[in-house]
């Protein structure tokens, strides 16, 4: 995954690598601060249909089972 946004929600030239692994699931949704943190989160859906949370934090993600 890639950030190629600045803090004015304008693309950046060069974009910033976030993190790897997204391929294990089916679905991903940038859906804001819902968990109250200081960054956007982005919520995602595994094969299974589980939901992850991935609190945006500015660090490596560690998503959380929602479901």
């Amino acid at each position: 995954m890639w950030n190629a946004w600045n803090s004015k929600v304008v693309p950046v030239d060069n974009p910033e690598y976030v993190s790897g692994g997204w391929q294990q699931y089916n679905q991903i949704e940038a859906v804001g601060n819902v968990a109250g943190t200081r960054a956007p989160d982005v919520v995602s859906r595994d094969a299974s249909g589980v939901l992850w949370l991935h609190q945006g934090t500015g660090e490596e993600p560690r998503p959380s089972r929602t479901g």
